[in-house]
């Protein structure tokens, strides 16, 4: 009752309100009323009746009766067809709709968290399968229901002696497919883990391409895929032979039964306490009842499968993002200057540890500001908390002297443009993937901005020019070519801030320069925050912070940092004799 009333409770929260199956599960009804209304008036008006009576008028209303329903039969189901075809499209749509909106507005903390491909498998698979999986076993849980009530209690009228069989069977199948479903359970949970790996083998096989065929990793792929392949078809194989085998168990149950009921019947019939019609009706609804009872148990335990999917989709509508406005707020504050105050912060990753304790750093409107280190002393945790992926756990984050927490996201993101060592980059036109920066932009002032950077040379020098596709993730475009987009796209936007994670880390020297280009002259009136892995490209911050586990070990500007001779020092020397050796080793390849 428990498992029942948590079914409903899910399925009330994750199908869409505008979905009502009153309609369907009516017309269900009367098909199956229908279904047994034909068979009573053949066996009790057609074979005891215009047969026995040899009334061609009563064999004509009989038939005419019997179209007539029939044909009723056939509509209801129509139209319950139809109707369902229809909620099941409404709950794929809307559903789909929800999730994915959820997925948009669901933080960094969960993407970092759940794999890609799992998240994909709920937004399709499982949305599917509760479209279909709910509305057809439902339907004809309804069927089956009504025909298994209707079929026995026709049968207890008839001859309540010879029904007792019927209850007799019931346990019996209920035991085996209650014990069978147990057993497809198990197989089914181990079926969607093998569906579900494969699923994210196939996004990590996509999306790391490159590395794969770099690293010459294709065969072993392959044979894992295949590994993957094998063993999902198993799992579904082992639910086929299990599914067959209580049917066949159900059909044995059915034969013994009907032949006990054979020689029962037989006495029944000779003694005149039963006709030949209603023997007729009986063994057909006898038999009928049965298998409703099968199928009724098969329709609901259909669910155990949907409810799991439901489960996923209910789980994942039910998060909440960690960085969330808060009430009654200003949505539209005043235009940011760039100023940026770290109070006191603390700062520890959900599941994970603690990163920046009692962080303090003031960042001035219009200044560059340079966070370097090793891996792992808290850089890109401090861009990220200035962008609001996260928030601090203790502590404050001023911006303009105001508490960023009583700023809308919108509001931060629209003043910030952020740029990763990674540009992402939209399976798109080139035009469209800078206006990701700013969506109403003309073409004129995209073309501008390019020409600002110099990323018009290689533009019209395509067939498209701006209008180029640039596949997906950019992948036809080089490592260069899609950072210098990224710039274009900030450069667009025009944010008070800008962020630059590594964002000249692996690129060549010749866009190194357009890009350092950019930086010195059209975001000279904006405060920039440098995490640099190159050290040559923030010589000229005006403030370079060196950290540690969270902590400011030193901070000054290039030539008062070198003078100290401490970590900045060691750091730089260390880049810039690599260099030497590089450049060395090059032209000793060359000669």
């Amino acid at each position: 009752m428990k498992s029942i009333k948590r079914m409903i409770e899910i399925f009330k929260r994750v199908l869409p309100k505008s979905v009502n199956f009153k309609k369907i599960y009516i017309l269900a009804a009367i098909y199956a009323l229908c279904e047994i209304g034909i068979l009573f008036i053949f066996s009790y008006f057609g074979i005891d009746k215009a047969f026995k009576e040899n009334s061609i008028p009563l064999f004509i209303t009989v038939i005419t009766c019997i179209i007539v329903i029939q044909l009723t039969s056939n509509i209801t189901f129509a139209l319950a067809f139809k109707n369902g075809n229809k909620i099941t499209r409404t709950v794929n749509i809307e559903v789909r709709e929800k999730l994915f909106k959820k997925a948009m507005d669901l933080d960094k903390e969960y993407h970092s968290n759940h794999a890609t491909g799992a998240t994909i498998n709920t937004l399709v698979g499982d949305v599917e399968i509760i479209g279909e999986g709910f509305f057809w076993p439902s339907m004809y849980l309804v069927i089956n229901a009504v025909t298994m009530i209707s079929c026995y209690l026709i049968c207890a009228i008839v001859n309540f002696k010879l029904s007792l069989i019927i209850l007799a069977c019931t346990p019996i199948i209920l035991i085996l497919t209650k014990v069978t479903f147990k057993m497809l359970n198990k197989i089914d949970d181990r079926r969607r883990e093998a569906r579900k790996k494969r699923l994210s083998h196939i996004n990590d096989g996509i999306m790391g391409i490159k590395t794969i065929k770099a690293l010459n990793l294709e065969e072993k792929n392959n044979t894992e895929y295949d590994i993957l392949c094998r063993n999902q078809a198993k799992q579904e194989m082992n639910r086929h032979y299990l599914g067959q085998l209580l049917w066949r168990n159900i059909d044995l149950i059915v034969a013994i039964a009907i032949g006990i009921l054979f020689y029962l019947s037989y006495n029944e019939y000779y003694s005149l306490s039963i006709s030949y019609g209603e023997l007729y009706l009986f063994f057909i609804l006898f038999d009928r009842c049965l298998y409703s009872i099968c199928s009724f148990s098969d329709n609901f335990e259909a669910f155990s499968e949907v409810l799991v999917s439901a489960e996923k989709i209910d789980k994942m509508l039910s998060l909440t993002p960690l960085v969330v406005d808060r009430e009654n707020i200003d949505m539209n504050p005043e235009a940011l200057k760039g100023k940026i105050e770290f109070k006191n912060l603390t700062f520890k990753y959900p599941k994970g540890e603690q990163v920046l304790t009692d962080f303090n750093l003031l960042v001035e409107p219009k200044s560059k500001v340079a966070l370097v280190g090793r891996t792992g002393s808290g850089k890109s945790t401090i861009a990220s908390l200035i962008y609001r992926f996260y928030e601090p756990t203790k502590g404050q984050i001023l911006f303009d002297d105001k508490d960023y927490l009583d700023l809308p996201q919108t509001f931060i993101r629209e003043n910030i443009g952020f740029i990763l060592q990674d540009a992402m980059l939209f399976d798109d036109s080139i035009i469209n993937n800078i206006r990701y920066g700013k969506q109403d932009a003309s073409e004129e002032e995209v073309i501008k901005v390019c020409k600002q950077i110099g990323l018009d040379e290689f533009i019209d020098k395509m067939k498209d020019k701006y209008h180029t596709k640039v596949g997906e993730g950019g992948v036809l475009l080089s490592n260069g070519q899609k950072q210098l987009l990224a710039f274009a796209r900030v450069l667009l936007k025009n944010p008070d801030i800008v962020i630059l994670d590594e964002a000249t880390s692996s690129i060549d020297s010749k866009t190194e320069q357009l890009i350092q280009n950019c930086i010195n002259n059209q975001f000279k009136d904006k405060t920039c925050i440098f995490i640099a892995h190159r050290l040559s490209t923030i010589k000229d911050a005006d403030k370079i912070i060196y950290l540690d586990k969270g902590t400011i070990i030193e901070m000054g500007n290039h030539r008062e940092l070198m003078e100290k001779e401490g970590k900045y020092y060691k750091l730089y020397t260390n880049q810039f004799y690599s260099k030497m050796l590089e450049a060395e080793q090059g032209l000793a390849n060359e000669e």
